[in-house]
């Protein structure tokens, strides 16, 4: 198994334990689900809304003793999440009772206010927060603004 395959196991394990800890807390109506990452540690972290519910754990090839490979490794556990999150919903994880639709999992890193959508889940529609979005605002208001001018 690699190293990718397993990191995603590590991660599908640990967002089972967060359902686990879920469903034995009589929690039932999560919506949002809060993932962290204190890279120094490698410590991978799931937490609900209110932080009623929270399981960690370390990924140890994702600790950092650089500071200057944080970056590096943020990103690469990311699209690891990412990637992991992506199988997750397409096996049904999200479908289980204790998650409320639209469902958003967002990555709240350290020191930044504002969490970055790693997925979100609504009735009709499944969306990500991918580069290949970036500049998609300003290609349709050129072209709706190309359109309008031909009527």
């Amino acid at each position: 198994m690699d190293k990718n395959t397993k990191d995603r196991v590590l991660v599908e394990d640990l967002f089972d334990d967060f359902y686990t800890q879920l469903d034995a807390s009589d929690i039932f109506s999560i919506s949002d689900i809060y993932v962290r990452l204190d890279l120094p540690q490698g410590d991978l972290s799931i937490s609900d809304e209110d932080e009623t519910c929270t399981v960690h754990k370390t990924i140890y090839h994702w600790c950092v003793e650089k500071p200057e490979n944080i970056d590096e490794v943020e990103k690469t556990a990311i699209n690891t999440i990412r990637a992991t999150l992506l199988v997750m919903q397409n096996k049904g994880y999200f479908d289980r009772p204790a998650f409320q639709l639209p469902i958003s999992v967002l990555y709240q890193a350290p020191g930044d206010a504002a969490p970055t959508e790693l997925l979100q889940i609504g009735d009709e529609w499944m969306g990500l927060d991918l580069p290949l979005m970036e500049g998609l605002d300003k290609e349709l208001d050129a072209f709706l603004t190309n359109l309008m001018k031909e009527q």
